[in-house]
């Protein structure tokens, strides 16, 4: 879940190849001035199509339309829905990794200089049974991406991304660089 504005989602999109649904509940609160719910169609990063719809499900604004108000509505709750390539939900648990002992932090002992991480192959139907954090960071750890950088990103303290990068480590999802 991030909690942004749509001009932060949208640079947030581009920064990794995100390809999936992004969703959110639009309160009566807003410039909309009924609740409703936004759904963008996003392609390796890229928004493909946007549209607002109302709580019976009738479109309301698509396109240039929502994109303008969109960027007038304020902070929202983003929910992403990740669509994975056709063979990684049948794609075999990967062996177990003796040698893949999980890091206690995500910070250099001798300095504060966050640590970087590079994602491992997981099968689809793995990562599907993860909350949306996880797997949120699980797609930021490309190896460019400091634990700092994801934590700013994700806006959640720092002691929530660590203790997610330390449980994906233990999966073996991760493995630090």
């Amino acid at each position: 879940m991030y909690s942004l504005d749509y001009d932060t989602l949208f640079q947030v999109l581009r920064q990794f190849p995100y390809s999936g649904n992004v969703y959110s509940h639009v309160p009566p609160q807003t410039a909309m001035r009924e609740s409703g719910y936004v759904i963008l169609a996003v392609q390796d990063g890229v928004v493909m199509s946007r549209v607002i719809l109302n709580m019976h499900g009738q479109k309301l604004y698509s396109d240039a339309e929502a994109h303008h108000l969109l960027s007038q509505l304020g902070v929202l709750e983003w929910d992403l829905s990740f669509a994975l390539p056709p063979h990684a939900s049948t794609a075999p648990a990967p062996p177990p990794h003796a040698s893949m002992a999980p890091a206690p932090v995500t910070r250099s002992p001798s300095s504060d200089t966050p640590a970087v991480f590079q994602r491992r192959e997981v099968p689809g139907v793995l990562l599907r049974s993860w909350p949306i954090l996880y797997r949120s960071i699980y797609f930021l750890c490309d190896g460019m991406h400091t634990s700092e950088r994801i934590r700013v990103l994700l806006g959640r303290p720092r002691h929530v991304i660590e203790q997610v990068i330390y449980d994906l480590l233990e999966k073996g999802a991760l493995r630090p660089l």
